[in-house]
């Protein structure tokens, strides 16, 4: 953590009161030349600071500031020793960079958070809106010991991971629509995105880096056009220390599910993403192989898959594609009205 980002965590810290320039660079043994720097660095990336002759530096509004030593200080020791969180302010992906660390022999346990994307990555060549200080953009490397049919456990316990965190955090229900999507109220949350590379030979996972967008805060201005009506954040206003405390409880949350995936048989959270699960009985449309379809969604398995049954009356089991809640369709239509 440089100058710059250990001045804002003072600031921070002295939650909203003045800190003279001298207390600042005595604290963190700089001169006050390279305080004065700092500041106003800070203030032309956005972040509003008051500054006076006689009394110093303070933040006007509550800042949210992102460090691995914050999001580390807050994991159990064994975890402390298993990974290596790194969080830099911004990248084109986080799973992009995971993904080229993954191929050059990376070890599992490389967690990656930015504070901002520019080229986020959704679904089916989806791009994901990573704006700046409002997400949280997160990304893990594993290197899972089980087969490759299990992977799609990988993405739903991290949807389990997160709902929970953010439920614990913001006190807001939180459900999941298959398969990867966190919802509050009908809006989205989070996209969750598994990349995996599979060794044909063996059928195991030779890597799979699970990628986590989370809309923390409302951005600047809101949320695009295109996406306002569907997307949603926790809060609307920064709060110290959140998103660390965010980051933090997901990868607790999801590492502790995904120690238990080694074993054979149903995983005990997929009770839980089941339970959580916001499609049942609703009308939706399916989209396979460039395809949508109407039907109505049946109920989630063992397997993590979700059971529908078509507009032409038949019953499937999704193991992948892609599915959207459609309000004005009929239950009907799966009957053959659609």
């Amino acid at each position: 953590m440089g100058t710059k980002e250990k001045f804002l965590q003072l600031l921070n810290e002295a939650n909203g009161d003045y800190v003279s320039g001298e207390k600042a660079a005595k604290s963190l043994s700089v001169s006050r030349n390279a305080i004065w720097k700092a500041a106003k660095s800070l203030e032309a990336e956005g972040v509003h600071i008051s500054s006076s002759l006689k009394k110093g530096y303070r933040l006007e509004e509550s800042y949210d500031l992102l460090t691995e030593e914050g999001v580390t200080s807050l994991l159990p020791q064994e975890l402390k020793d298993r990974l290596k969180v790194s969080v830099i302010e911004k990248t084109s992906s986080t799973n992009e960079v995971l993904k080229e660390a993954a191929q050059k022999g990376e070890a599992e346990g490389a967690v990656l958070i930015a504070l901002q994307q520019s080229k986020g990555k959704g679904r089916l060549g989806r791009s994901f809106f990573s704006p700046k200080e409002s997400g949280l953009y997160l990304s893990i490397l594993l290197r899972p010991k089980f087969n490759a049919s299990r992977a799609l456990f990988i993405t739903t316990a991290a949807a389990v991971a997160v709902a929970e965190s953010a439920e614990s955090i913001s006190n807001k229900k939180c459900g999941i629509k298959w398969v990867n999507d966190v919802f509050v109220e009908d809006k989205k949350l989070c996209g969750i995105l598994t990349e995996a590379s599979v060794d044909l030979e063996t059928q195991t996972l030779s890597h799979a880096i699970l990628g986590i967008g989370l809309n923390v805060y409302e951005p600047k201005g809101g949320f695009p056009e295109e996406i306002k009506s569907i997307a949603c954040a926790l809060f609307s206003h920064q709060r110290s220390g959140l998103k660390t405390q965010l980051a933090a409880e997901i990868i607790k949350r999801f590492f502790t599910l995904y120690d238990g995936m080694e074993n054979q048989g149903v995983p005990d959270f997929v009770a839980e993403y089941k339970k959580r699960s916001i499609l049942n009985g609703r009308p939706i449309k399916v989209l396979r192989g460039g395809t949508e379809t109407n039907a109505v969604a049946l109920e989630i398995d063992d397997e993590c898959r979700l059971k529908v049954k078509l507009y032409t009356g038949e019953t499937i089991n999704l193991f992948s594609g892609d599915v959207s809640i459609v309000p004005c369709l009929k239950e009907e239509g799966a009957e053959g009205e659609a």
